[in-house]
């Protein structure tokens, strides 16, 4: 029987995926920018500048957020004007609290430009540093969690799905198998007995203390319970399945003695 399967998005949306997914690409896209815009910076030329912004804004008071550096320059190269907030690249927010900190308004200073790409630009020839590769790793860690959550209820259920697939398969053999053999052989039937079913008649037969009180017709009903669940399955007549368990549960060496009498059809 083919199973259909889909994706759990209302799981995955619930479950904090969609959370995870939004940082992994908040990262990722952070740091690689960084990475791409700062490379090769060692090479880049030079030209003058000046600082626009240098101001500490104050927190919102009564909550958790902390002070915000504000910091911008402007510069020009080949007559047209640019503006960049970036001290360096040293870190995915451009260190703008060490511009702040260094410069004021109004100061002139030397502003290295990316050739291909004048509006990136930074004070310092700093390359990115472990800081970017931390969120750069943590955004793959997000990722990484956004498609756990996305496959694992998915992954659950096509494991599952090819369990009972297997299953089926075994237990179709099972009963095969034992089609083949003669009602008039129970021995060369018990013989042929095949798990999943074997087992399952041998839980009927062996797992009586949980189900009746000692002193009760135990060994009677684990009989009656084990044979009605082979006939069912197999479609045998219950009086061969009877005599059946009666010898899987001698082979076994499972006491069923108060089931001497065979229970009437």
């Amino acid at each position: 029987m083919k199973t259909k399967q889909s994706i759990g998005w209302a799981e995955f949306v619930t479950g904090g995926g969609l959370l995870y997914l939004i940082l992994a690409v908040v990262c990722i896209a952070g740091a690689g920018l960084t990475l791409y815009r700062g490379s090769g910076m060692e090479d880049w030329p030079a030209t003058k500048g000046v600082v626009t912004l240098a101001q500490v804004a104050p927190g919102i008071p009564g909550s958790q957020q902390r002070a915000r550096y504000m910091f911008a320059y402007e510069y020009q190269v080949e007559g047209r004007s640019y503006r960049s907030d970036r001290y360096d690249y040293g870190s995915v927010g451009g260190n703008r609290s060490e511009g702040v900190r260094r410069h004021k308004e109004g100061d002139q200073v030397t502003v290295f430009y990316n050739p291909r790409h004048p509006a990136s630009a930074a004070l310092v020839k700093r390359q990115p540093g472990w800081a970017v590769y931390l969120v750069l790793g943590f955004g793959v860690a997000f990722l990484l969690a956004a498609l756990g959550r996305l496959l694992t209820g998915n992954a659950l259920a096509f494991f599952t799905a090819g369990w009972l697939k297997r299953r089926a398969s075994r237990r179709e053999r099972a009963i095969e198998r034992l089609m083949e053999i003669t009602a008039d052989d129970p021995e060369a039937a018990v013989a042929a007995l095949q798990d999943p079913l074997r087992k399952e008649c041998l839980d009927y037969l062996a797992d009586a203390e949980q189900c009746y009180q000692p002193g009760s017709r135990s060994g009677r009903f684990r009989l009656e319970n084990a044979a009605q669940h082979l006939h069912s399955e197999t479609g045998i007549g219950l009086a061969q399945t009877r005599t059946m368990m009666r010898l899987l549960a001698r082979e076994e060496g499972i006491e069923l003695s108060d089931a001497a009498k065979e229970p009437a059809a």
